[in-house]
């Protein structure tokens, strides 16, 4: 990709990019019908590839191995005679001079197909020698160059570990690491930078070998998902930099990042992440988010990977605390953090944006502050107060024919006025008239049909603004949609609005930050990003929370207010691991299959009963547990989770005495369901003598009271 780039770039050619995947949809390639902001019209809108061919561009696809055959069918005649068949455009449509087509396949895919071969000429990009990185880095990182060696076994330790490393099982490690993401250059490029970092900024070189080996285990280590093997290349790693083993066993299992609010930034261990330049307000740290170690390291291989500007791809079970953790981050830097829900229904508009039905007051609103802006610019605002204030009347009172030709009057008196002086102010005065003829038009036509504008997008809003994103269960998104990623995931990338008809990218804000969340791709329905996709995140993997204290510190965090004695704690802890290990022996939800308990799951029993909505700590916390752990399991699994309940956390003697007595009434507007008080509604409460109350119907109700 990069040879293209840079060749493109020396022959002063545009090269457009193409991430293709199974479900790539060729009309998207040539090209579709869009609508536009005048009422019932619709204008061709040319493809990525139609435009390369028309344009004389350069078009880069990447990964055709996993492009379906549509896609390779539209390929082939303009390969083969240089044409592309184009309906819309009266046929066909011949490539313009210049026009070239690139295509790149991963080695690991195998062979090219067949009918690829036969159309294309191969060229087989070689990885670079030890030589020519050797010369990479003492180009690029001169201050690295007396640990080019170093860096050299460092990186072939994670690209070839059966060949410099002593794993027991090597099958094993060969796999694991090939069912993770691909190692490449470019995490070699990305580390050196930090590297670099850390020469310019950390002059004294007691620190330097930890800070690196930190670094090191945040790129080549922290994304493989089994734990031993991970520690085994870290210890790998360790040897290298010349950590001692204790070092490297203290850093992966005791070291714990101190993480501390300041008044300029948040420091989170080696790493100081600054306030946004705007920040809301300065919180404290939020006393309910648990600071643990597994949060900790966490948090600080995030922080470092942010203060890098490098997008973050967190991977982990549900409930690990991915999503976390970034909300917690951005709380207390200041920064706003949108988060995007991704799924399988995921479309490019809802990340980039698309047209959609708007109030024509709406639709004309740009126009109106884009002419305010240039006026004021051209013209004293206070000298001209009444004239914009009148424009503020027929826009308040929707006389657009009146607004629109108040513009028109001050449009010639403006051009005139800076036409010799300001050719900026006579591009924008250009573009008031472009846009208040559009407006004329949409108010001639607004009777006709629905008025449509182009609406940005979440992701498209954050690029401009500078707010961080947050891509949830981005593995559930068609890849169609996460194809406008890989321009953005580039160091200086960007985002260009094809569905708007503008082929002007937007760079993205110094401050934007871009994060993605995934389960394994081993969930029903979820499948692996795309490696070109992947390879450009720095990848963290997240473990389950599982060492005790952490856990212990957890629920001692969340129930800080009711005053519970350390063994009452400590019994809390307890009563978790054994459903956990009850879950994955016994246990059987409503589906027939085996429930999962997440540290999710027990911070709700936790959020709940801290609030003590009974009255009681003991009968608030049974109640919290059994609506965090019970209700989602079926009937003959209940009494497993009710023993454990009544064993640890209200104890067995005690729970009989505590269900026999009522939930105290806490608001006298609520009434009793099933023994539990909902507040009323603004409606009289009506009795229902049809409805009869088995004991099945009584526990059923129980069950969704208890919820409400």
């Amino acid at each position: 990709t990069s040879l293209v780039v840079e060749w493109g770039a020396r022959t002063g050619r545009e090269v457009l990019t193409l991430q293709v995947s199974d479900n790539t949809d060729a009309r998207l390639l040539v090209g579709l019908y869009r609508c536009t902001d005048l009422p019932g019209q619709f204008v061709w809108e040319p493809g990525l590839l139609t435009r390369a061919v028309t344009g004389g561009a350069w078009l880069l696809i990447e990964d055709i191995d996993r492009a379906p055959q549509e896609v390779v069918a539209i390929l082939a005649p303009l390969v083969q005679e240089g044409v592309l068949t184009v309906s819309s455009l009266g046929g066909q449509v011949r490539a313009a001079p210049g026009f070239q087509l690139f295509l790149t396949q991963r080695e690991q895919a195998g062979s090219v197909r067949e009918e690829l071969a036969k159309l294309v000429r191969t060229v087989m990009v070689t990885s670079l020698k030890q030589e020519e990185l050797k010369s990479v880095i003492k180009i690029r990182f001169p201050k690295l160059k007396d640990l080019t060696e170093k860096i050299l076994r460092m990186f072939s330790i994670i690209t070839s570990p059966q060949d410099h490393t002593n794993y027991p099982d090597q099958a094993k490690l060969v796999n694991t690491l090939r069912a993770s993401r691909q190692v490449s250059v470019r995490d070699l490029v990305k580390w050196c930078k930090r590297a670099q970092d850390t020469f310019t900024n950390n002059p004294s070189t007691q620190q330097l070998p930890e800070l690196l080996y930190l670094d090191a285990v945040d790129i080549f280590c922290r994304f493989i998902h089994h734990k031993p093997i991970r520690s085994f290349i870290a210890e790998e790693i360790a040897f290298t930099l010349n950590i001692s083993k204790d070092q490297a066993n203290y850093f992966s299992s005791v070291h714990k990042p101190a993480i501390s609010l300041k008044h300029s930034g948040l420091q989170v261990g080696r790493v100081f992440v600054p306030l946004s330049s705007s920040p809301p307000s300065l919180p404290p740290l939020h006393s309910v988010f648990s600071v643990t170690r597994h949060t900790s390291t966490l948090l600080e291989a995030v922080a470092r990977a942010v203060t890098n500007s490098e997008p973050v791809l967190l991977v982990g079970e549900t409930g690990v605390g991915k999503t976390t953790s970034v909300q917690f981050l951005a709380d207390k830097t200041g920064r706003k953090l949108k988060v995007i829900n991704m799924n399988q229904q995921s479309d490019s508009a809802d990340l980039l944006g698309g047209f959609k039905p708007v109030s024509l007051s709406r639709s004309l609103h740009s126009l109106r502050e884009l002419f305010t802006s240039v006026f004021c610019d051209t013209f004293s605002s206070l000298d001209n107060s009444k004239f914009l204030g009148h424009l503020d009347t027929c826009f308040r009172d929707q006389r657009w024919p009146d607004a629109l030709q108040l513009m028109l009057h001050s449009l010639k008196v403006g051009l005139d006025k800076v036409i010799k002086t300001d050719q900026k102010l006579v591009i924008r005065w250009k573009e008031v008239r472009a846009k208040i003829k559009t407006g004329q038009e949409m108010v001639r036509r607004t009777d006709l049909a629905t008025v449509f504008a182009f609406i940005e997008g979440t992701l498209t809003e954050a690029v401009k603004n500078g707010d961080w994103t947050l891509l949830d269960e981005v593995n559930m998104a068609p890849a169609s949609v996460l194809e406008c990623l890989s321009q953005l995931l580039e160091s200086e990338g960007s985002i260009t609005l094809y569905e708007a008809g503008d082929y002007k990218s937007i760079s993205r804000h110094k401050d934007f930050r871009l994060f993605a969340c995934m389960n394994p791709a081993t969930d029903t329905g979820k499948a692996d990003l795309a490696p070109g996709l992947r390879n450009r995140f720095t990848e963290l993997y997240c473990d389950e929370m599982s060492d005790q204290a952490d856990i212990t510190m957890l629920v001692t965090d969340y129930l800080g207010n009711l005053s519970l004695q350390a063994k009452q704690i400590s019994s809390i802890v307890t009563f978790y691991s054994q459903a956990r290990l009850a879950a994955d022996t016994t246990l059987t939800n409503g589906l027939g299959h085996r429930p999962t308990f997440s540290l999710r799951t027990l911070c709700r029993a936790l959020k709940i009963g801290s609030s003590n909505p009974c009255g009681s700590v003991k009968r608030s916390l049974y109640e919290a547990f059994s609506l965090a752990f019970l209700t989602e399991l079926d009937r003959t699994s209940h009494p497993v989770i009710r023993d454990l309940i009544s064993k640890y956390i209200v104890g067995i003697k005690e729970t009989s005495r505590l269900l026999k007595q009522p939930i105290v009434q806490l608001d006298v507007q609520s009434e009793s369901v099933a023994g539990f008080w909902v507040k009323r509604g603004t409606l009289d409460p009506k009795p229902q003598p049809h409805y009869i109350l088995t004991d099945t119907v009584n526990q059923n109700l129980a069950d969704i009271a208890r919820i409400v």
